[in-house]
């Protein structure tokens, strides 16, 4: 199959879809891409503790272990992430539509500084947390860029505002 008969039969099978790619900024494709990145970092840390529960013989509903600290800190390094997730989310979806190039970027970034906050945070040493810390930065970056667009649309959305009272 040629890619012309791809996007012809792309129109037939999601007519919707044709015209879509005019709807979203260029280069989004990377904001959905990262997005797509962090729920296989969430089936990473769920696969960990699912493997450290079988290890251990300790199934759920109980979420902590009363005895053996190295699973503790696997499942509480697991649920920092879920903590964060939908606001992670938020902000790289949306700060997204007004840098998508900026936002692949940081959600990228928060992603790899996810891997070293886990690696320190099961090591069992607190201080080995910090070297995830870049990851953090890169979230507050994403929650600058979507306020950064939040109060341009406002800023748009009274210009526009202020020109059709006047006319």
């Amino acid at each position: 199959l040629s890619y012309r008969n791809m996007s012809q039969f792309s129109k037939f099978a999601f007519p919707g879809f044709s015209n879509f790619h005019g709807q979203l900024p260029r280069f989004y494709g990377g904001v959905i891409l990262v997005g797509c990145g962090s729920l296989a970092m969430h089936m990473f840390l769920c696969s960990r503790v699912v493997k450290a529960r079988k290890e251990l013989n300790f199934y759920p509903p109980h979420m902590y272990h009363p005895t053996n600290d190295r699973f503790n800190c696997i499942q509480r390094a697991h649920q920092h992430y879920l903590e964060n997730w939908p606001g992670f989310l938020m902000s790289l979806f949306v700060g997204g539509l007004y840098c998508p190039v900026g936002a692949t970027f940081l959600g990228s970034l928060y992603l790899i500084g996810r891997i070293f906050y886990y690696k320190g945070y099961i090591s069992g040493v607190p201080t080995n947390r910090r070297k995830g810390m870049f990851g953090f930065l890169a979230y507050m970056g994403l929650f600058v860029l979507t306020g950064t667009f939040g109060c341009k649309q406002i800023a748009c959305s009274m210009r526009s505002l202020q020109f059709s009272q006047a006319a």
